[in-house]
């Protein structure tokens, strides 16, 4: 069997090439893979920051709010003037809470191939090239041992 697959090879050298192409493109697919993954869980994760950041600003908005409103003024124009500034500032609070508007899983990022890019370079440690496919709907085309 080895003798014979050996035979194959010396015969047809492109044979072996083509089957170390074939794996190289394998690991980038997978790379690629991994990248978008890594790429949506980022995502993921800076959105709930940001709304985690955004729902803590509302409940600090308010508890100032009531603050303002234990402490508020008996004169008629200063009440009136912190009367309005506590309105206003309890509706920015409700404008920035993410609470009431039930978010859930934010929408899917854009992940193209040259955004994972990057990612996906950076596990393979290899260089190559990508470029332009002749085919639109084929996108990008890997060239090299990883089109990094």
């Amino acid at each position: 069997m080895w003798r014979r697959q050996n035979l194959k090879d010396l015969l047809s050298p492109h044979s072996s090439q083509q089957r170390k192409e074939e794996e190289t493109r394998q690991r980038w697919l997978a790379a690629m893979q991994q990248a978008r993954t890594a790429l949506v869980e980022d995502h993921r994760v800076k959105a709930l920051h940001a709304q985690v950041q955004a729902w803590q600003q509302a409940t600090t908005i308010r508890a100032y709010c009531d603050a303002l409103k234990d402490h508020q003024d008996t004169t008629a124009s200063a009440a009136e003037t912190v009367t309005a500034w506590i309105a206003w500032a309890q509706a920015h609070a409700d404008r920035i809470d993410p609470v009431p508007q039930n978010p859930g899983l934010p929408d899917l990022p854009a992940i193209t191939p040259l955004v994972a890019l990057p990612t996906a370079c950076s596990w393979l440690g290899e260089t190559g090239s990508l470029r332009r496919s002749g085919d639109p709907h084929k996108g990008y085309a890997w060239k090299g041992k990883a089109a990094c």
